[in-house]
């Protein structure tokens, strides 16, 4: 018959609906269940025992002053000349510098070792070690000595009462006992553990480390964030996240307020300086005013004529004008003197200029301004740097050259100074000449009391900055504001219990999901349907489901198993293909895809229908149905036949009590040469007079991907059944079918799939022979899965109510 009578051709093209993709996953619901708990679980776990992490911030605010002009250095905004060249002029706010400064190791360790910082308490638990504060203990350690302040050390600490406790050495393991209030020495580390309750209960370990502050510094400082809060503000942002969130708020509130107090003390020692240097000068000039006073004494007591009208009035006004030019040039003079001498003494090297300069020169008090700056950028770098650094070096070199400049122009200014003194000199002599007439004494007086005014004038001027400076720097505050403290968080940043239950969730039935995804996407062998229609047009016969059952028949006359009831679907769909034909080969790919329960169970389907019907056990290497069946093999078998050792048909069968009109042939001994046996005159002998005796033949032959026996049968049968199991055929051995099939290789060739596990799981669904078993997920007893409603009760063996899984599914269904 042509291969045009096929029974149903598939639609290669279908592909999976959304609902047996739904299905398909809710076949697994167990794995779900199961992978649900565990992520859960772990999830709690992870929540029970993760060390949880707080996060600190703060905010603060950089004020541009109108005396500072900026952060740590800046100038004055009034119009004194001192002041000016003390600070010298406004500048914009750098936050970049800020943050450098703000994160400098130097500033951090002054935190550390005003808040004992680098002293850390620990409670030891089962499994957690959790940092703890020293508020939050019954005891507080003082540190008396450290043996070696590069070391650390670790004290733990154990049954502790009111009398003491016990320090453990993890060293040697061994104990010590301590008292409280009492010195202990534990390796060269002295301290004091004092008790600050009276009744001290059952606590956990403490573990107490303590390390140098420098390097409590740099690993404090390593975890701090500091960033501007935006580009458009002078508000610097500051984030910890630590174990400790008592702690974390006492680093960054400390931080800040000791950045706030290095400022005002920076500020502070420009009026430190200048009041030390107006204490030298009025102790010099107070002298020199005495000396004068003097001086002045002596003249009235010595001339008591002294105060008597003279010719002075003459010309008194010009005389008087161009005392008072000479005794502001006096002033100028002196003052530039002062500069140069101080400028040229060695001790004031590091100094900055103190304000005590009254110079109107611009190009003088530009660079004092400019060497001021300097000299307070080199004193707060040198506590940075190191002392050979490049920096520190340049740093040097422009405050020499800045030192000789201003050297350089005081000289300058004072020349000029001279030259206009000359003239104003000159010009007093020539009014000197007339008062010759005068006293002598007249003439010492005046010349007495011009100086003590210019000395006067001086000390009144010193004296005026002098309070002015202190009483500038009592009033000192700092350009910067803290806007919001450092607060204890209530809840940590990590672990989140909502998100790491929600992951813990997700991850429960992703892992399922990506499982079965990956199982499916590598799955190599024939599990669905589509697997066979897409690569091959042969049509089907049947399909047979899963058996679990050992006995090798499953078809009896009152059966009505639903496996009984696809054999029968079978038997009438090959009536149609062989017609009034007898020969059936049945064949596969290879050993393992039931061949030979198929064979049987076609028989046996046949015989009960009152066909004689003849089984040929015909894979001479590999005989499989008479071990099957249990029966003892008899010494006479096909191989005898076709090797010419018997022609009596009656020696070499089988016969069953439960199928008489089933005669089954086993394959005898196994031959050495079983493909020449084949193509011998008897081969075609023997299916003639099996066609003359039976109803129908049915060959068991050897697997047709694996030798070439199958093709030699094939020309004495009248249509071939090729098996195809489940989960077993690989999907590339489809190709092989569907090339024989094109080929016309095998005769009338139609396909059985076998070993059926029907349900979302396998991907199979049926193809709609027999009554079709509706949506499964493969939990029933037999591997049928579930059967639908409309099935129920037209079967023996209901497998839906069969086995846990199938139970609580028929419940499930029922509410």
């Amino acid at each position: 018959m042509s291969n045009n009578n096929t029974t149903i051709i598939l639609d290669s093209e279908k592909k999976s609906t959304p609902i047996e993709i739904i299905f398909l996953y809710l076949s697994y619901l167990p794995l779900f269940i199961v992978s649900l708990a565990l992520c859960i679980t772990v999830a709690f776990v992870y929540l029970r025992y993760q060390k949880p992490k707080f996060k600190n911030t703060a905010l603060m605010y950089v004020k541009p002053d109108d005396k500072t002009g900026g952060s740590i250095r800046g100038a004055s905004g009034s119009g004194d000349l001192i002041d000016a060249a003390m600070l010298g002029g406004g500048k914009r706010v750098n936050l970049e510098n800020e943050i450098e400064l703000l994160k400098s190791r130097t500033l951090m360790q002054r935190v550390v070792e005003k808040y004992n910082l680098n002293i850390q308490y620990y409670s030891i638990g089962k499994i957690n070690t959790l940092e703890t504060n020293v508020n939050d203990l019954p005891f507080s350690i003082k540190v008396l000595a450290v043996k070696d302040s590069t070391n650390s050390y670790t004290i733990r600490l154990k049954k502790l009462n009111a009398k003491g406790g016990v320090v453990y050495h993890a060293k040697n393991n061994k104990e010590q006992p301590f008292t409280w209030d009492i010195p202990l020495n534990y390796f060269g580390f002295e301290c004091v553990l004092q008790k600050l309750v009276d009744n001290i209960g059952s606590t956990s370990e403490i573990e107490i480390s303590w390390q140098p502050a420098n390097r409590a510094a740099a690993d404090i400082i390593g975890g701090i964030t500091i960033a501007p809060l935006s580009a458009k503000t002078t508000i610097i942002s500051f984030s910890l996240v630590s174990g400790n969130a008592k702690r974390g708020a006492t680093i960054l509130n400390g931080l800040i307020e000791e950045y706030k107090n290095l400022n005002i003390e920076d500020k502070n020692k420009i009026a430190v300086n200048t009041v030390d240097f107006i204490n030298s000068r009025l102790d010099i000039i107070s002298k020199e005013l005495g000396d004068v006073e003097e001086s002045v004494m002596e003249q009235e007591l010595s001339n008591p004529a002294f105060s008597q009208p003279a010719i002075a009035s003459m010309r008194g006004a010009e005389f008087a004008k161009n005392n008072e030019l000479l005794y502001d040039l006096g002033i100028k003079n002196y003052k530039s003197s002062e500069l140069i001498n101080y400028m040229g003494s060695a001790k004031n090297n590091e100094k900055i200029v103190p304000s005590f300069l009254g110079i109107d020169d611009p190009i003088l008090a530009a660079l004092i301004t400019e060497y001021n700056k300097a000299q307070l950028q080199y004193a707060s770098d040198i506590n940075t740097y190191a002392a050979k650094s490049e920096i520190l070096d340049k740093q040097k070199a422009n405050l020499e050259e800045l030192k000789y400049s201003i050297s350089k122009r005081a000289k300058e200014y004072r020349n000029d100074l001279s030259e206009t003194l000359s003239k104003l000199k000159f010009k007093d002599a020539e009014l000197k000449s007339l008062f010759s007439t005068l006293p002598g004494s007249k003439k010492t007086m005046k010349s007495i009391g011009r100086q003590g005014t210019i000395k006067e004038a001086i000390y009144v001027y010193l004296m005026q900055k002098r309070e002015e400076t202190m009483v500038t720097s009592a009033s000192t505050t700092s350009n910067y504001f803290q806007i919001d403290s450092a607060t204890v968080p209530g809840n940590p940043i990590e672990p989140q219990p909502g998100r790491i239950k929600l992951f813990g969730i997700l991850a429960g039935l992703l892992i399922p999901i990506l499982f079965i995804y990956l199982r499916t996407l590598l799955n190599d062998k024939v599990n669905s349907k589509e697997d066979i229609s897409k690569k091959t047009k042969a049509p089907f016969t049947g399909e047979v489901g899963h058996y679990a059952d050992t006995n090798a028949f499953v078809v009896s006359q009152k059966s009505r198993s639903v496996i009984s009831e696809q054999f029968r679907i079978i038997r009438t769909n090959l009536q149609f293909i062989l017609g009034n034909n007898k020969v059936v080969l049945i064949t596969s790919s290879i050993s393992g895809e039931g061949k030979s329960f198929v064979s049987l169970n076609l028989g046996a389907v046949l015989a009960i229908t009152g066909k004689k019907v003849a089984i040929l056990e015909f894979d001479l290497r590999k005989p499989r149905i008479i071990k099957n069946i249990g029966l003892k093999r008899k010494d006479l078998g096909i191989s005898n036949y076709l090797s010419g050792q018997t022609d009596k048909l009656s020696d070499l069968y089988f016969t069953m009590q439960e199928y008489p009109n089933m005669h089954i042939y086993g394959c005898g001994p196994i031959p050495p040469n079983p493909s020449e046996l084949m193509l011998g005159d008897n081969m075609a002998k023997l299916f003639d007079n099996l066609k003359k005796e039976y109803d129908f033949v049915i060959v068991d032959s050897a697997p047709v991907g694996l030798v070439s026996d199958t093709f030699t049968i094939n020309n004495f049968a009248d249509a071939v059944i090729y098996v195809i199991r489940q989960r077993y055929t690989l999907k590339k051995q489809v190709d092989f079918i569907n090339d024989i099939y094109t080929e016309n290789k095998l005769k009338n060739l139609s396909l059985i799939v076998n070993d059926v596990k029907v349900g979302a799981r396998y991907g199979y669904y049926g193809y709609g022979y027999g009554y079709g078993y509706g949506y499964g997920y493969g939990g029933g007893s037999g591997g049928y899965g579930y059967v639908s409603k409309t099935s129920a009760g037209y079967f023996d063996d209901e497998p839906s109510s069969k086995g846990l899984f199938g139970k609580f599914l028929k419940f499930f269904k029922k509410k």
